[in-house]
């Protein structure tokens, strides 16, 4: 298989594969039908080509090029059919009849020899020989494609929108190619030897018109050419001067002269003239191209100058707009940017519209600001038509878009937020803009965007410095004092400073009640002065510490919600209002007010700060309740141990008086029974002693822990040696151990170290462990002491065989008066000796702790430091 017979194949191939593409997406409508019955020709034309050219018999040849005429003929006559459905021209029915006419006689005459009449061999395969009426059937074939591309430059000139015009350049491109091509097959019929390119042509012809046919968006071609114009111009020129130069040089000075240097002398001097050629090439090419808009571009290029060098607001608010539309030869535009609120766009500045249109605002939540957040491309006018999210525009939104009479809307994009809208109406010469001023505008779009973010975040960044370092000054001032009041002045006066402030307050949760904590004002007034009390019901306060959140009041002369309102509005002239919630633990305790002279004063960075500020303030006053809340509970808690000791001691010397006097008594009456041996009344007089021994040692205990309390002890601290002094406690507690049969055993090494203690309190603190060891321990028990030396410390272990001790009691026993459930009613005592001993032992900057379980036992450790 030739070349020459794969092209009709691959021109009926790629017809037929677009005839099913256009079927399936574009079947609605007369127009895309009758460009159906177009593509379906057109691929019979390349197979019935294809068969002609691969059969080898010359008979059956040409029998297949009968049948491509026909082909032929139906797609010329269908595709100006179509250019007439497509421009709805309704006035050439008439000349269309004429021009089916025409293809049913072209059928006639197929068969017979009056238009084909034989076939011959070619350089590229089988080709017919035409005959008598060839030319009147070819002749209609080239005039309907004129007159399809005629028709379609009239509707060209006639539209105003760049993108339709774009798309019928394709349809006149496509057909024109045919019609270059068409001077190769008459050339070819004619016995010149070239070859007939119309095959070529319908390749190119069907893939251009199906495309303009399928996409909405195309590439624009004139732009293309523009594009390129100017690197062929280049290239022509600068191959033309260095050829000129190279031949020259080798015609007047031989090919000797012709050396590496004659090429770095052109090379250098191209490069030298590049720059002036290349802004020279552009210039003519802008002037070919656009002639008389040519000092339109310079005017874009001017602008794009201007709108890479915008620092800030106000050149966008002032030169910018009136650059744009003299640049873009708009009739008028505008810039929507978002308003403080952030609920809407608000023309913030236009150039060629009235005062009235400058006031327009366009709903944060319209159609059109969703479709540009969401999709980021920019909106044409057609577009609000076509756009199925679009038809959901409220009646107030067409309204506003109606009077903004936009041909584009161009989103200005950050990566996080739609910035800002540039609004661009009709030009003055009415006449469609291109894709060149579309990606123009985006760009300047996008470039204005970024300038317009950073304006933004220096600003913002300023402010938060300012915000950041009032309220660093906020908290120096409430923190100076836990009195709000002393320091509320400096308070308010810091929040001036950002904030409107004419009148501000603070007021307190109490119950029911209303509380004014706090005040500072400029206005002088007898309202809300601090100690005031208000009921707390229908105030914003109540509204606030229901909510949880923030509450503003844009404008009191309008509206009052509130019957403090007539206090704020009447009173202090206040307009303008906003309520801050005061937490504690996640509960509201009362709300900041601030209050401005003038309407809508605070917006939500402004609420944001003050939110920061109420924080801050929530904490301090949380701290001085604490701490007046601490302060009292303290002072009552000083006041019950002063009296608790107080009880304690006027007790104990009171018991102890008389007791004295029942034990002098009782030791007299013991020995005067003694002589008289009367045993019954000699152990009733036993009994009597050992209850006032018993209890001289309860008061004795007494005594020494109300005296520990009271005043700090004093140690008289010297080397002690341990072992001498645990044996000499030891010994005082042998005769208790050995009533009860106990076993004490003394596992203490002689080598151990001193420590430095008070002998007397050391041996209070091992006579009372061991004293418990014995109470405790039942008769026949062990108990054990040992000592031994520890990361510095000494470790003095006293273990008994008693009942143990529960986990819950263990920390407990350490405490006054504590008597645990294991301890049974037989063992006598009022719980002070354990809380003494640790008393003690921490005043020898020691440790003291029990192990214990039950049933098996406790062992209490003293850890005291070496010397």
């Amino acid at each position: 298989m030739t070349i020459h017979q794969i092209l009709p194949l691959l021109q009926g191939s790629l017809s037929g594969l677009l005839l099913i593409l256009v079927l399936a997406n574009a079947r609605k409508g007369l127009a895309n039908l009758v460009f159906s019955f177009f593509l379906f020709s057109l691929t019979l034309w390349g197979y019935t080509i294809f068969m002609m050219r691969f059969t080898p018999d010359l008979g059956q040849a040409i029998w297949w090029e009968r049948i491509t005429i026909v082909f032929v003929a139906a797609t010329s006559a269908s595709f100006y059919h179509f250019t007439l459905r497509y421009s709805i021209e309704r006035s050439s029915s008439r000349f269309l009849f004429i021009v089916y006419l025409y293809l049913v006689v072209v059928i006639a005459l197929a068969p017979t020899s009056l238009i084909v009449k034989g076939m011959t061999t070619d350089v590229y395969g089988n080709a017919p020989i035409w005959g008598l009426l060839f030319p009147i059937y070819i002749a209609p074939i080239y005039i309907l494609v004129g007159m399809a591309v005629y028709e379609l430059n009239k509707l060209r000139r006639k539209s105003t929108s760049y993108a339709e015009r774009n798309r019928l350049l394709y349809f006149i491109l496509g057909a024109a190619a045919v019609l270059i091509a068409a001077v190769t097959d008459m050339l070819s019929a004619l016995g010149v030897g070239i070859y007939p390119g119309t095959i070529l042509a319908n390749i190119v012809f069907a893939l251009l018109t199906s495309v303009a046919i399928l996409r909405y968006h195309l590439f624009d071609i004139q732009l293309a050419t523009y594009k390129v114009t100017p690197f062929l111009l280049m290239a022509i020129i600068v191959g033309g001067i260095y050829s000129s130069i190279y031949f020259a040089v080798d015609y007047f000075g031989g090919l000797a002269i012709t050396s590496v240097w004659l090429y770095l002398v052109l090379a250098i001097g191209i490069a030298h003239g590049i720059q002036p050629l290349w802004s020279k090439i552009q210039e003519w090419t802008n002037m070919l191209f656009y002639r008389g808009r040519y000092e339109h571009l310079k005017a874009l290029a001017h602008l794009q100058e201007e709108v890479h060098s915008i620092t800030d607001l106000s050149t966008i608010n002032t030169t910018l707009p009136q650059l744009i539309q003299k640049a873009m030869q708009a009739s008028h535009l505008c810039f929507l940017l978002p308003a403080q609120s952030m609920d809407d766009f608000r023309v913030t500045s236009s150039a060629g519209m009235s005062d009235s249109d400058s006031q327009t605002t366009l709903s944060n939540n319209s159609a059109v600001i969703r479709w540009l957040t969401t999709h980021g491309g920019l909106l044409r006018r057609e577009d609000l038509e076509i756009i199925p999210q679009l038809q959901a525009s409220t009646m107030h939104e067409k309204k506003v878009l109606e009077k903004l009479d936009a041909d584009i809307y161009i989103p200005m994009r950050t990566r996080e937020r739609l910035a800002g809208l540039l609004v661009i109406g009709p030009k003055t010469s009415r006449q469609p803009y291109s894709w060149e001023d579309e990606r123009l505008l985006k760009r300047i779009a996008s470039q204005m965007a970024l300038n317009i973010e950073n304006v933004y975040l220096y600003h913002a960044s300023l402010e938060r410095e300012k915000q950041l370092t009032v309220i660093s000054n906020l908290n120096k001032a409430i923190g100076s004092s836990l009195d709000i009041q002393s320091t509320y002045d400096v308070f308010a006066r810091e929040l001036e400073k950002v904030v409107p402030v004419d009148w501000a307050s603070i007021v307190l949760i109490e119950d029911d009640k209303l509380h004014f904590f706090a005040l500072s004002t400029e206005i002088h007034s007898s309202w809300g002065k601090p100690g005031t009390i208000i009921p707390l019901q229908e105030t914003a306060t109540e509204w606030v510490a229901a909510n949880k959140k923030p509450l503003v009041e844009s404008d009191l002369a309008q509206q009052r919600r509130f019957k403090t309102g007539d206090n704020h509005y009447y009173d202090l002239g206040i307009r303008s209002i906003a309520y801050l919630p005061l937490f504690s633990q996640g509960e509201v305790l009362g709300s900041l007010i601030v209050g401005s002279a003038h309407p809508d004063s605070y917006n939500e960075g402004e609420i944001m700060f003050l939110e920061q500020a109420a924080s801050q303030l929530s904490l301090t006053i949380e701290n001085a309740r604490l701490y007046a809340r601490e302060r009292g509970d303290r002072a009552r808690l000083e006041l019950l141990n002063e009296q608790r000791d107080e009880f304690f001691r006027a007790i104990a010397h009171e018991l102890k008086t008389p007791l004295t006097a029942i034990k002098a008594s009782g030791d007299l009456l013991s020995e005067e029974l003694a002589r008289k041996r009367q045993a019954s009344l000699r152990r009733m007089m036993d009994n009597i002693q050992r209850g006032t021994d018993r209890l001289e040692t309860m008061l004795n205990d007494l005594l020494d822990m109300a005296k520990a309390q009271a005043t700090p002890l004093e140690l008289h601290r010297q080397p002690l040696d341990i072992p001498i002094a645990i044996a000499n406690a030891a010994e005082l507690c042998y005769p208790p151990i050995k009533q009860k049969f106990q076993s004490l055993n003394l596992e203490i090494p002689e080598t151990l170290p001193q420590v430095m203690a008070d002998p007397e309190r050391f041996d209070y603190i091992i006579s009372n462990l061991l004293s418990n060891a014995n109470k405790f321990s039942r008769e026949g028990g062990k108990i054990n002491v040992t000592a031994r030396t520890e990361n510095g410390n000494v470790l003095i272990e006293v273990i008994d065989s008693g009942p143990g001790i529960p986990k819950e009691e263990q920390e407990l026993i350490f405490e006054p008066f504590y008597r645990g459930k294991f301890s049974g009613e037989r063992i006598k005592g009022i719980g002070v000796g354990l809380a003494t001993v640790k008393q003690m032992v921490k005043l020898h900057n020691g440790r003291v702790w029990v192990d214990s379980q039950l049933g098996k036992g406790s062992k209490f450790t003293v850890s005291l430091p070496l010397v």
